[in-house]
């Protein structure tokens, strides 16, 4: 059998069914095929899944070409489909391909599949997550088949609850230890923020799982943690620089712990990596959340420059919140990649060094951020305006895009070049027909020409050897000319007995 293609084997069997049918034997041969059949199928192991997956792919075919049902200790349809999707994508290692194959392992019922072939399954998907782990950069403590859902288009991205006491707890001692009611900007004031308040409880937890939006920085932190290792010194920060620009970053002392309650990786201090809040209202957190900060919603005016604006201490973020339907306030707890730090202590930046020179010394120059310190300037807060991740993040939309204007644009200019080259073969094709037909009408016309003239001088020289005989045989003429006019034999022969007679009496010839 393994030699034979699958439908010349399934052909063969049910041509012997065939046979058997017309004296009355088909059911009976059937019974013997799957006594026979199912102890050697269930003797194929793990190791064996390809031609367990075979055996059980010229079952289905037999049975639906008999149109018989499939032995309930069979693998069906559906479940052979995926177990060739699991191995083919594993194979692969095409995030599409396991991300359908996974979600076909998903929708489909395994209930009453032997103990050997649910290992087997689960080995394939278990592989397949791991494929796709791998390939996203996914933290250990997300679910991957949660990710993936019910459909392979759909973007990678789940919001969980978490609702662990304990976790709950270290969250409301960064909000506490962070918060300085005694602070009180101007930017509260201008924004309506109301007064300040006296503290903060933390109601709920969200986690936000975001594949891409994860996968995109740490990619971009690997390059700045690359890009610090040309600067001994900047990352990881000592404890005498950070005292030189107000005191460590007031989330420090919290944010591994919150990292770990969270299964979340450490934060990478090879990259000054720190956790910082972000206040906004509750549709644009949502929007933050799937689609990651919008450079299109940036702050371009801000005091620092144009970029992403982070603070260490809740209750600068806090000025920033709008609440929602039942008077809770959204705070982002974000993973803040700092790299090389540009130092700002002036009082005026927007003019000593200026808005550009900022923007300048991260977007083309050798840092990542701008750490405002206000604490040291005005006795307010530090801030932390990340243009570089901003130039990165609006390059890379902007690539994006471009890409697909120039797939589209690609795709467009072949269309129209295919049709221009089609239009032009048939101008030229036209063309050459057009001159090959004149070119043939003249040979015709040439041909005709001297045919024309050949025929009359063929006709010329033909009348003229005529005249000659008749002018030395006068009786020919006669008869030549007799047999013209359509006379009859008899008259003929008179014609020329006359004319010899004529030519022997001439004094006759007149009368005759």
């Amino acid at each position: 059998a393994s030699d034979e293609t699958l439908p010349n084997l399934v052909k063969k069997v049910v041509g012997v069914r065939s046979t058997l049918k017309r004296w009355s034997l088909a059911e009976d041969f059937d019974s013997c095929l799957w006594d026979i059949f199912e102890p050697w199928y269930r003797e194929l192991k793990t190791g064996s899944l390809e031609k367990r997956t075979a055996a059980a792919e010229f079952a289905i075919a037999y049975t639906e070409q008999l149109k018989i049902s499939v032995p309930k200790w069979l693998l069906d349809k559906d479940q052979v489909t995926v177990l060739r999707l699991l191995k083919e994508a594993v194979e692969s290692g095409k995030e599409q391909a396991l991300r359908e194959a996974v979600v076909a392992a998903k929708q489909t019922d395994f209930t009453g599949a032997d103990e050997s072939l649910s290992s087997a399954l689960t080995s394939k998907y278990e592989e397949a997550l791991g494929k796709l782990r791998h390939l996203k950069r996914l933290p250990s403590g997300w679910e991957v088949t949660d990710l993936v859902g019910d459909d392979a288009s759909m973007k990678m991205f789940k919001k969980a609850d978490l609702d662990d006491p304990s976790l709950k707890e270290k969250f409301q001692q960064l909000f506490d230890k962070t918060m300085k009611a005694s602070i009180v900007t101007r930017d509260r004031a201008a924004r309506g923020a109301g007064e300040m308040p006296r503290g903060y409880r933390v109601e709920k937890i969200v986690s936000v799982m975001n594949a891409e939006s994860w996968k995109s920085y740490q990619e971009r932190q690997d390059f700045i943690a690359r890009d610090c290792l040309r600067y001994p010194g900047c990352a990881p920060m000592s404890d005498a620089a950070w005292a030189d620009w107000s005191g460590k970053v007031h989330t420090a002392a919290h944010g591994n712990a919150i990292m770990e309650g969270a299964h979340l990786p450490s934060l990478n201090a090879g990259a000054n990596e720190f956790l910082m809040f972000h206040g906004t209202k509750p549709e644009a957190a949502d929007l933050i959340a799937m689609n990651h900060f919008d450079m299109a919603f940036a702050c371009k005016t801000g005091l620092f420059g144009a970029g992403l604006y982070f603070a260490e201490n809740s209750s600068k973020s806090d000025e920033y919140v709008k609440g929602d339907h039942k008077g809770w306030y959204p705070m982002i707890l974000c993973r803040v990649t700092l790299g090389r730090v540009y130092y700002c202590a002036n009082v005026d930046p927007t003019t000593d060094p200026g808005r550009d020179k900022l923007e300048a010394a991260c977007t083309g120059g050798a840092y990542h951020c701008v750490l405002g310190d206000r604490v040291k300037a005005r006795g307010t807060y530090r801030e932390y305006d990340q243009e570089r991740s901003m130039k990165h993040m609006v390059e890379e939309r902007v690539q994006q895009e471009l890409e697909t204007l120039l797939r589209s644009e690609l795709m467009r200019a072949q269309a129209a070049m295919e049709q221009r080259v089609r239009q032009r073969v048939c101008v030229i094709f036209r063309q050459e027909v057009e001159t090959t037909l004149r070119k043939m009408q003249a040979q015709l016309d040439d041909m005709v020409k001297e045919n024309n003239l050949l025929r009359d001088a063929f006709a010329e020289a033909n009348l003229r050897s005529k005249c000659f005989y008749w002018a030395l045989n006068p009786a020919a003429l006669q008869t030549s000319s007799a047999l013209l006019c359509g006379l009859p034999s008899k008259v003929l022969l008179s014609l020329r007995w006359r004319t010899a007679l004529a030519a022997s009496h001439p004094e006759i010839s007149t009368e005759l």
